[in-house]
């Protein structure tokens, strides 16, 4: 029987505080992306080297999530959170005042440290505190204030550069400044869970102890599984991200203008869909019905974008495959955290593991295929490497986990 304890009223100050923190970190990531060309002049480089200014942070984030999933449990999880905020600010803020190439880059190195140390502990501190039926809206609206800091960091980049009389140095610092806000609203009013004294333990959840989290992740075939998934639904995410404007130009005749909008349209349905996978997932109760079938569903949508002649096909298959596709992340999340034995902890370092490998992966995914892509055409390239999406078929023997876990009252933490 469920032992109902009442959760603390201050959790929605660590949820305020995640918000703040995902709405302003997704902006030090792309923030060079709508102001790329004057970056460019500024350091007579070209098109390939400035765009590694945004795609490297992704290969940091994914190597350094590793590593905080495999130390997180020794600094904790709000400690680990304010390190990457501080680390993602500070680096937001030089790089601002940069005079080369690369030490634009190493500051661009720092924000990628720093965002790869919080994408473990960002995502396992709910489970601290909010109880389990919170947690699928909870994931639902944090993947969906991502999804807002992508769209709002290619609408408004822009302006504020103009705004600072033209100076991308100025755009970059501020950012970085609002990442520094963040971080000193974690120092000052980040915690775990001491007060409520609340621990989440699955149903039948084994008393025996434990190996460390970062053993145990290696070994468990359910944490392997969502981690493939995750892999193959981030390939592809990157994929489409890198190619599909240039895509669109070259084999379907659009403008450069038509193109870019249209292959953001994934992006924009992605705010939707985000929202509505944790919603729906929590009012029925069920959790696997909104994994794999969407996952797949979405690989789909996006062949057809590739192969379908169309405007109007390629527009509905892009809303479409945006929509169902992100309805997955959140309730992933959720299940992840209701998996047998999964505490906080380990909840973190699975978490970072598997979106780390992810963002590795998402990194080399437009070099294989652009490579690929000079011997066999881009179309067929990126038809062939979609497949990798099909890896969330792994989603299907996943155990369904809505209902599996209870809130037994514990010692609070030290």
């Amino acid at each position: 029987m469920v032992n109902a304890v009442e959760a603390s009223p201050y959790r929605w100050v660590i949820e305020g505080l995640l918000i703040a923190g995902l709405l302003v970190q997704e902006a030090i990531w792309l923030a060079p992306a709508p102001i790329l060309e004057p970056i460019m002049r500024s350091f007579n480089i070209g098109l390939g080297r400035a765009g590694i200014l945004i795609s490297i942070i992704a290969l940091f984030i994914g190597v350094f999530a590793i590593l905080s999933g495999l130390a997180g449990t020794r600094l904790g999880i709000v400690r680990s959170l304010i390190l990457g905020a501080w680390l993602m600010g500070i680096g937001g803020v030089l790089s601002g005042y940069t005079q080369s190439y690369w030490t634009l880059f190493a500051c661009r190195a720092v924000e990628g440290i720093g965002f790869g140390i919080i994408m473990g502990p960002g995502q396992a501190l709910p489970m601290q505190w909010f109880a389990p039926r919170e947690w699928p809206y909870i994931n639902g609206v944090n993947l969906l204030c991502g999804n807002v800091s992508m769209a709002l960091t290619f609408s408004i980049t822009a302006p504020l550069f103009y705004h600072f009389g033209s100076s991308w140095g100025k755009t970059l610092s501020f950012y970085g400044a609002l990442e520094v806000g963040v971080a000193i609203l974690w120092t000052i009013f980040g915690r775990e869970n001491k007060s409520a004294a609340m621990a989440p333990a699955s149903v039948n959840a084994p008393s025996a102890p434990r190996p460390p989290a970062r053993h145990q992740v290696l070994k468990r075939p359910d944490i392997l599984l969502a981690t493939l998934g995750i892999f193959g639904g981030v390939w592809g995410t990157s994929l489409h991200g890198a190619f599909m404007p240039q895509f669109f130009h070259t084999y379907r005749g659009l403008t450069l203008t038509q193109a870019g909008t249209l292959a953001a349209v994934p992006t924009l349905a992605a705010i939707a869909g985000s929202l509505i996978g944790g919603v729906a997932s929590g009012l029925a109760g069920r959790r696997k019905p909104f994994t794999w079938p969407l996952g797949l569903f979405g690989v789909g949508c996006a062949l057809a974008s590739l192969l379908l002649p169309s405007y109007t096909g390629i527009f509905i298959a892009e809303v479409l495959g945006g929509l169902f596709a992100s309805m997955v992340w959140p309730v992933l999340i959720t299940m992840t955290m209701e998996f047998s034995g999964m505490t906080p902890e380990l909840a973190h370092t699975a978490l970072a593991f598997a979106w780390g490998l992810a963002f590795v992966g998402g990194f080399f995914a437009p070099l294989v295929a652009g490579t690929v892509a000079q011997v066999i055409g881009l179309q067929n390239s990126m038809i062939l490497f979609d497949l990798v999406g099909l890896t969330q078929l792994g989603f299907y023997f996943l155990p369904e986990t809505a209902g599996t876990r209870e809130m037994l009252p514990v010692a609070a933490a030290g």
